[in-house]
């Protein structure tokens, strides 16, 4: 049965010379960027910006989607001339997360562009995606969430020279908008960027790199802005490009959006934390799962999350710490942490402290700290807590990160070392090719945050603050 899958493959790829493999871009460039997280909790700030490196220009959507369910928030067009970095601010505003930004750069609507250096109209971010659901529906949602940026073609040379400087018609744009779709060609990529989460009152700032995505789609993507289109489910390719410690594969999907997920998938997280009270530093990590929301709104559950958004609970949880788990579910492990001198940590000391960590703690798992039995990845966007750990103080806080934190360890810090997180601990943690291949893990992205608060010392703020990317394996197996 494979040898015919294989050879349909290879006939239709012989048949159609657009076809393309989407992947990880190498030199952090794309079509797609995804920005991991964003935040306006406790008065901090998050700042974007992109930068398109070709030589056309470039129309894009930029999607701004809440933390719990992936929900839009805001969404708006944004015109990119060739070397052009666009930036803004994501800050709060009335109990809710807002946009703002002084670049001049057309957009749509076009109230958001600055003009003679000032500030472009504030957009306020909206909650009328998630009034179905049954709680959590309050303004203070939009203050977490997720961004992708995804490029929608290449403008035609007539509303390229409109859209440049210095004297941007973009008022003559917006007349054509209507048509603005038969003005663009396929997207070409180029695309880069960052954010920067900025804590005032610590003095601190964490950045971090856009996951880019190459050869998304082959052809122009545009959709009214009214749609909810282009999302991560809207390119043309099918084809996936994956990278393995045995070498890449390129794998068919039955889907753009599955296509997108096996690229995004990984079998196991790893980064670094340092829980010291001498020196007051916390550690916590970010994970996103861009694609999620493509999968559990759906009628029936289906790989690789396998659960469903419950409007109740406000959550679509896919998995459980530790193994035994919880509820009659089975698992595998999906921890394990070792110290600064690659000690594995036995649970010796948790049966010890079984009194102290009372009846929410695992006295079971073979070879880690104490971990309390919760619930994983609930939202679209998670904190995962490490020890007393939330300095983005995030309202969307995933129940492993609930204090007293994510473990706790024994003996007390001083403690550091490297967290393996495996994201393949459920059977249906996965996603399956069109060859019958299974890509195990969950799509993910994120970084690592270590934030060392000391105050003032000798009259000078002495906080600090960095951020590493997750570490990533994915395993292709055959079926």
């Amino acid at each position: 049965m494979r040898f015919f899958i294989l050879l349909s493959y290879i006939l239709t790829i012989s048949l159609s010379s657009n076809i393309t493999a989407i992947g990880l871009s190498e030199d952090g460039t794309g079509q797609v960027l995804l920005y991991p997280y964003y935040t306006v909790a406790d008065k901090q700030d998050t700042l974007i910006s992109i930068t398109n490196i070709q030589k056309n220009t470039k129309l894009v959507r930029f999607n701004v989607r809440e933390s719990l369910n992936s929900q839009l928030v805001y969404s708006f067009d944004l015109i990119l001339r060739p070397n052009d970095n666009w930036s803004a601010a994501i800050t709060l505003r009335d109990d809710g997360a807002t946009l703002v930004s002084a670049d001049t750069a057309c957009t749509m609507p076009a109230e958001l562009a600055g003009k003679a250096g000032k500030l472009g109209q504030r957009a306020l971010f909206s909650k009328n995606n998630y009034q179905t659901d049954l709680q959590n529906t309050g303004i203070e949602r939009t203050q977490t969430g997720h961004i992708e940026v995804i490029e929608m073609g290449v403008l035609s040379s007539e509303l390229a020279s409109k859209a440049a400087p210095p004297q941007r018609d973009c008022a003559s744009i917006q007349t054509q908008y209507d048509d603005i779709a038969a003005q663009l060609t396929r997207p070409t990529g180029g695309l880069h960027g960052y954010g920067v989460i900025i804590n005032p009152e610590q003095g601190t700032a964490v950045n971090y790199d856009a996951e880019a995505l190459v050869d998304f789609s082959a052809r122009s993507l545009y959709r009214p802005l009214s749609s909810g289109k282009p999302d991560l489910g809207s390119g043309s390719s099918t084809i996936a490009y994956i990278k393995t410690p045995t070498g890449p594969f390129q794998q068919p999907f039955d889907s753009g959006a599955d296509a997108v997920s096996a690229v995004l998938t990984k079998t196991k997280l790893t980064n670094d934390f340092v829980l010291d009270e001498s020196i007051n530093s916390r550690s916590y990590w970010v994970v996103t799962l861009p694609t999620k929301y493509l999968y559990t709104q759906r009628s029936e559950p289906t790989e690789p999350f396998g659960v469903l958004w419950d409007p109740e609970t406000t959550k679509a949880c896919i998995g459980y710490i530790p193994y035994p788990l919880i509820n009659g579910a089975t698992g595998k492990n999906t921890l394990q942490v070792f110290d600064r001198e690659a000690k594995d940590y036995s649970n010796n000391e948790c049966q010890k402290r079984r009194a102290q960590l009372g009846s929410g703690f695992s006295t079971t798992l073979p070879s880690s700290v104490c971990v309390k039995h919760v619930e994983t990845f609930c939202y679209g966007a998670s904190l995962l807590n490490l020890n007393n750990s939330n300095n983005f103080s995030s309202a969307n806080i995933d129940e492993t990160s609930s204090r007293p934190g994510l473990f706790t360890v024994y003996p007390a810090p001083p403690f550091s070392g490297t967290l393996h997180y495996k994201m393949h601990s459920m059977p249906t943690h996965k996603i399956r090719s069109s060859w019958n291949d299974d890509v195990l893990g969950l799509p993910s992205i994120g970084f690592a945050v270590q934030v060392y608060v000391n105050g003032s010392l000798n009259g000078t703020i002495a906080n600090y603050a960095v951020s590493t990317k997750h570490k990533t394996l994915t395993q292709v197996v055959d079926n």
